[in-house]
Formats: structure tokens, sequence, C-alpha cells
């Protein structure tokens, strides 16, 4: 049989829209169109069972939970969602197309998501005696700077990938230099052997920037989902469909 997945977790964004379908819940909204996926697949369910009788062979939905994170597929993998699946068939609504258009892509069509978190260590100290510290946010501030080299530097204008850090905390007060800084990013990336690679140069460059400046430096990367890459076969077979 086949399947077809639809995502259905929301983000923990305030919806500022004026429309029929806003978000009912303050603070937390779809806005990545996963409520347009859960709609189009419950649609999709109403009309194949209105004709089951002409199909030959079974139809499963998904709807997967945590799709935002990292664990919403797998858990249901674990559980037995694709059991006796030859294929899955999935969409994602995208604001660059008109309406009434579909997209079609061959090969890889999403990176791979890695999130991480990088912890720097210090030394704090009183600002009139910068002597006795060993800056935690200075580190930090080199360490994000050298990040942003690796996709200008060491991939091909040709390749693709992102890394960004979204999130620093550090510091207690304004005269104080701070020993202890914690940063949260994310690594986007096509295939193994660019996931690899960037995971183990970001390594490098925290652990040896903090060396440099006398501190120490760590990170750990969240196991999160590989590039998403499209059956060819299936994308041929689905192309004709449409």
């Amino acid at each position: 049989g086949i399947a077809l997945r639809a995502d259905m977790d929301a983000i923990p964004v305030q919806d500022m829209k004026d429309v029929s379908y806003k978000s009912k819940i303050n603070g937390v909204m779809h806005a990545c169109g996963h409520d347009a996926h859960t709609a189009i697949q419950i649609g999709s369910a109403l009309i194949l069972k209105n004709i089951e009788s002409e199909l030959n062979g079974k139809v499963r939905f998904i709807f997967q939970p945590a799709e935002e994170t990292d664990g919403g597929a797998k858990d249901m993998i674990e559980y037995g969602a694709l059991k006796d699946v030859q294929a899955v068939i999935a969409l994602h609504v995208d604001e660059n197309l008109n309406t009434g258009t579909i997209g079609f892509r061959k090969g890889v069509v999403n990176a791979a998501s890695n999130p991480f978190k990088i912890e720097v260590k210090g030394k704090s100290a009183h600002g009139a005696h910068p002597e006795n510290s060993i800056d935690a946010i200075y580190i930090a501030a080199k360490i994000i700077d050298s990040l942003q080299m690796l996709v200008s530097r060491e991939l091909s204008p040709l390749d693709s990938a992102a890394i960004s850090v979204g999130k620093i905390n550090g510091g207690t007060a304004e005269n104080i230099i701070c020993g202890e800084v914690t940063m949260e990013g994310i690594l986007r990336s096509f295939g193994a052997a660019n996931r690899q690679r960037f995971q183990d140069r970001i390594k490098t460059i925290v652990e040896s920037t903090a060396s440099m400046f006398r501190g120490l430096g760590k990170v750990d990367f969240v196991d999160g989902y590989p590039s998403f890459e499209n059956d060819d076969d299936l994308y041929d077979f689905a192309y004709k469909v449409f």
C-alpha cells in the first residue's frame, strides 16, 4: 500500500492575521502551513473513501506530530506507521507558487537539519580588572564570526548550506566580565558527507577558538532529520498523473 502524510504541529508564534482561519490559541499558530496540510489530507481521505471500491490497494493516512522538532517521524515509524507501506506521498505549501499550481522536483528537496548548542566557559571578573578574566562573550563573538566563514570559504558556490546562531545567553551585570555563554543554532546541509564535514568543522572552531583565548568550548548536536530526497520512479509516476 501507499501512505499519504501530513504534518500537523504548530509553533510558538503569535498569529497576527485578521482572517477567518486565524489561530484560536494565543501565542501559537500554524506559521508553516501545517493547518493547510492537515486540511488537504482530510479532504483527500474523504474523496478516496467515497471511491474506495475502485481502489486497487490500500491507502494509509499519516498525521505526523512534532515535525518542527526531531522526533515525530522517528516515533511514528517505531510504532509501525510505515508497516506494509511501499511508498509515501506528501506535499508542502509554497508561497512562491500561484494558487492551483503544483511544483515537482527530482532528487534532494530539503536540507538536513542539525540543531546545536554551544557552551563557552571563561572566567568572570570585575570590569575594572580585565586581566583577571577570561571573557566568554568575546570568545563567543569570535566563534560566531568564524562559523560564518565556513559556508563562504569552505563550500563550493554550486553547493548549499546554512549555519545560523539564533540564540545567545551570557552575562550577569554591565560591569562584570562574563564567565559563561551558551548559544543555540542550527546547521542545514545537503548530503551526508557535507553534514558530517560541517559538524566536524564547527566542533573544531568552537574548541580551538575557545582554547586560543584561554577558555573552554563545547558543542553538542541534535541528530535531526537527514536530507529529504524524492524517489526518481515515484516522482516520474506522480508527475505523469498530475
